[in-house]
């Protein structure tokens, strides 16, 4: 250790020693925040990605926008091949099945879904009267069942047999205000879904943003959910239906439990508006995405923030998990998918 004698006599750590440790701390610290933020692949198309999902083992993902593309994420180039590259059509979600084999469409405004299995042949289209709806479909916790949205002069969300394309039960329901922004099927086998709204309140002059838990099995509201003077403009139920998050408009995160409508967090990350949640199967991390570019990834039980995830430098779009919550992905406007590790946080 480099040591020096001061004009009093004390001995001490010299000035140059304690400037070379502090850079090292520096430096040392920086490397670890690059290590953990940093993501593990980036996707590059030329189109904008409005929707991301990966596959249960983690070595593939599909993105939507204007068509859909698959990646294979050990090299971080696209699968050719398959249909599904000549549809150029607004594609607003896509979910892989549980086991892996198959991936779900969904086109903002159009008469159905489309199912594809991972090659990209076309398997089916799941038509109905009328157009889709704005909630991503959702498989049961089986897997054996797949749940959408449509309207066709009434709200109804349609329940099919994945295996067969047949329609298994049709659920129709009235929505006082707002739209159905996300579904779910509770353990005990009731079909949830979340409504964002708005409404004028005259008493004080102000519009007032809201979400609505809704079972719609039952045909029944659960909670009218308060989002303060914003808009919600993401909304996210837990893949079983536990856990409900909402994101406004001023960049605030929502957390309710389900089962008694209590607000459990009010999440703080976020400078632009929240533009994409996603759970993880276990309900344990949530993630964020704003029209800013950041990714937040939070503890959904704690409400901690567990880490910032930068690197988008446009609109997050999409936001999506493995079945294992060993990692995450998101689509942005800015034309790439990025693919973040995860299993440090596990």
């Amino acid at each position: 250790m480099v040591t020096m004698r001061s004009v009093d006599g004390r001995t001490g750590l010299s000035r140059l020693a304690c400037t070379l440790v502090l850079l090292c701390a520096s430096n040392l610290c920086s490397a670890a925040e690059e290590a953990t933020s940093k993501w593990a692949a980036k996707l590059t198309d030329e189109r904008m990605i409005m929707a991301v999902a990966l596959a249960p083992d983690g070595k593939s993902l599909v993105s939507g926008g204007n068509g859909i593309k698959k990646w294979d994420l050990t090299t971080s180039k696209a699968v050719e091949g398959g249909d599904w590259g000549s549809h150029l059509l607004n594609v607003s979600d896509l979910v892989f099945s549980p086991d892996g084999k198959c991936v779900v469409s969904s086109f903002g405004g159009d008469d159905g879904v489309r199912v594809w299995d991972s090659t990209g042949k076309l398997v089916r289209e799941l038509k109905t009267a009328g157009s889709s709806g704005n909630a991503p479909p959702r498989f049961s916790a089986d897997g054996k069942m797949l749940m959408t949205e449509g309207w066709d002069r009434q709200s109804k969300v349609l329940v099919w047999d994945f295996e067969t394309g047949k329609l298994v039960k049709e659920h129709r329901y009235k929505l006082t205000a707002g739209h159905l922004a996300s579904l779910a099927c509770s353990a005990d086998s009731r079909l949830m879904g979340a409504v964002a709204g708005e409404e004028f309140q005259a008493a004080i002059a102000a519009q007032k943003g809201f979400v609505v838990l809704f079972d719609i099995s039952a045909n029944k509201e659960l909670f009218k959910l308060d989002c303060g003077k914003e808009l919600p403009r993401a909304v996210a139920l837990s893949p079983r239906a536990e856990l409900l998050a909402a994101g406004t408009g001023d960049g605030q995160v929502f957390i309710w439990d389900v089962g008694t409508g209590k607000q459990l967090h009010s999440l703080k990350g976020h400078k632009g508006r929240v533009s994409a949640l996603a759970f993880s199967a276990d309900n344990r991390l949530l993630s964020s995405g704003d029209m800013e570019g950041l990714v937040v990834l939070w503890d959904a039980k704690s409400g901690k923030e567990i880490r910032k995830c930068e690197g988008h430098t446009a609109a997050v779009r999409s936001v999506a998990f493995t079945p294992d919550s060993a990692w995450l992905a998101s689509g942005s406007a800015d034309r790439t998918a990025l693919v973040w590790k995860l299993q440090a946080e596990k």
